[in-house]
């Protein structure tokens, strides 16, 4: 089973739940199920195959990590002192 939570544009969200069936050897597809739907639909192999093969964490996506404004120190002190010539 397959929970996925999306958001549109307007920021609201939505959760669907897909069923995945068994791999048919045969021809490499799948029967899958929505939670939006009352039918069972076969799907090629390669379009469920990362969410039947995959962990959790592989689909996950973290937020960016915020990065530090680090301003060198030599930076800082050039407007204080003033060059000088010899």
């Amino acid at each position: 089973m397959i929970t996925i939570e999306a958001r549109d544009q307007a920021g609201t969200e939505k959760t669907y739940t897909l069923r995945v069936g068994a791999k048919d050897e045969k021809d490499n597809s799948f029967v899958v199920i929505s939670s939006e739907s009352p039918y069972y639909v076969r799907v090629a192999g390669y379009a469920v195959q990362d969410f039947v093969e995959k962990a959790r964490d592989y689909f996950l996506q973290l937020p960016p990590t915020p990065q530090a404004q680090i301003r060198p120190e030599w930076e800082s002190t050039a407007s204080a002192v003033s060059p000088t010539r010899t």
